[in-house]
């Protein structure tokens, strides 16, 4: 029984049977370390503060603080892996923000270059298509007095020849084409 070894815990031993087999380990080795300290510090041999309750209690501490440092450095890893993705990722983000810049640069420079063709255009170009926008005005009225006088010569056509549009002879001497202007 470990208990037993222990004069100050000896009281103790007859409440306890026996230690699991992970505790009877961590015990003998909790008791080596103690006994191994004592050895090397004469202070320690007196003092009861590294008793085989208080050297388990440590180990279990010590045990819980590996599992924190490799939890911990589990996270790094990952965090490491992530991080390297995201700079992959910005990297991807870098290469199509640098395309749209060039393809912005291009833009630019055509409208630069439509606004000064624009700008030729209305001095060489504006006058003629003044001139343009003048004489198509003056068509309508021009075309309306085609569609009168057309009519009048019909007139006279009807008069003067007998002519009938709709009732049209072979032989008649007159051979147009009826035409009414919309």
């Amino acid at each position: 029984n470990f208990w037993a070894e222990d004069p100050a815990t000896a009281s103790k031993s007859k409440q306890r049977t026996s230690l699991s087999p992970t505790h009877a380990m961590a015990a003998s080795s909790a008791q080596k370390f103690r006994d191994e300290l004592k050895k090397q510090n004469k202070s320690l041999a007196k003092s009861e503060a590294l008793n085989p309750k208080t050297m388990i209690e440590m180990n279990r501490t010590s045990n819980g603080i590996k599992g924190i440092i490799d939890t911990l450095r589990g996270q790094l890893a990952r965090l490491e892996q992530e991080i390297k993705a995201d700079e992959k990722g910005k990297w991807e983000f870098d290469m199509v923000i640098g395309q749209l810049e060039t393809r912005k640069r291009d833009l630019t420079k055509r409208i630069e270059m439509n606004e000064e063709w624009a700008k030729q255009y209305d001095r060489k170009i504006g006058p003629f298509e003044k001139t343009y926008d003048d004489m198509t005005a003056n068509i309508g009225k021009t075309y309306e007095n085609a569609k009168k006088g057309h009519a009048r010569g019909l007139k006279v056509l009807e008069e003067e020849f007998d002519y009938h549009p709709a009732f049209k002879q072979k032989d008649d001497a007159f051979f147009a084409i009826p035409f009414k202007p919309l």
